[in-house]
Formats: C-alpha cells, structure tokens, sequence
C-alpha cells in the first residue's frame, strides 16, 4: 500500500478471506485447527452443510472480485496515461479465476494496451492527438470484446430458457 495506493482496493477482499478462513478452520492460539462447522458437517447438520458450501463456493468469487477491483482505478481520470504494467493488478488472479468472460477481457485488455505505443512510436513523440489514439487503442477493442460477450451470454441465456419453455410444452 505504501508503494502504490490503488492495492487499497483489496483490502475487502483480504477480510473476506480472514472470515471465511476463520468460519471454516478457526483458530486456536497460534495453532490451526477445526471448528464447530466441521463438527456439525460430520454429524450432518444441513445448516452447517450451507454455510461451507457457501463458503466454499466464496472462495471462487475472491479472485474475480481481486481482479475487477484491481482494475477498477485504472477507469480513474488520474490514470488516463496508465502503463500497460499496471495491468498485472488484475492479471495476476488469472490461473484462479473461473469466471470466462472477464478473464478473456483482461486478455484483449492486456494486448489493446501494449498496441498503445504504436501510435507514440509513429509519431514519433506524444501530442494530443498520439493521446487520443492511445486512448481508442486500449479501451476500444476491449469494450467492444465485452459487448460482444456480454451479448453472446445472453443469447445463450434466451436459447436455454427457451429450450426450458419447449420442454415443459412437450410434458404438457
């Protein structure tokens, strides 16, 4: 934090792995060991049963959720000429992600942003105009990445919800 302020952002996301590691293991001293939850779930209390697997199913959206909130200061006006390398804040949580869509958007982003330079190398130097060509370069291709997805998802959500719909016709 003392180096760069925007890994701020993480701090819900340390909490969050701070509570969901005390639910599940607890702490005893400086000694790790299993709590009530891990009782109750061998004694098969259905209670207990949802809170792990929410918990469980919470350590999948930690990464996510690392990863757009460590991209989230980079959509700040301050940051308008940000380097390609800050980039990593987010792409760092890759290999743990599951979530298809924004990982392959941090990955146009990723390219879309090392093509920024070319305009700089073309000119020769900046000026107004290489800025404005940098911008288009790395948000445009990204976002229009996104909207693409985002309107293939839904296709796919229409198409299944009306494969649900013929089949309950074809029951009827």
């Amino acid at each position: 934090v003392s180096i760069k302020f925007a890994t701020l952002v993480w701090l819900p996301i340390l909490i969050g792995i701070i509570i969901q590691q005390r639910l599940l293991y607890g702490f005893i001293g400086s000694r790790l060991a299993l709590v009530p939850f891990a009782r109750l779930r061998s004694a098969g209390s259905r209670l207990s049963e949802r809170i792990i697997n929410w918990l469980q199913r919470l350590v999948v959206w930690i990464p996510f959720s690392a990863s757009i909130l460590a991209f989230i200061p980079l959509l700040t006006a301050r940051s308008q000429l940000f380097h390609p390398w800050y980039l990593t804040w987010s792409l760092i949580w890759l290999p743990f992600m599951k979530m298809t869509l924004w990982t392959k958007v941090l990955l146009v982003f990723s390219f879309s942003s090392l093509l920024r330079y070319l305009p700089w190398m073309y000119y020769g130097g900046y000026s107004d105009q290489v800025f404005l060509y940098q911008q288009l370069m790395t948000w445009v291709l990204p976002g229009l990445f996104l909207l693409w997805g985002m309107s293939k998802s839904l296709q796919r959500m229409r198409q299944s919800r009306l494969l649900v719909w013929l089949q309950g016709e074809r029951k009827e």
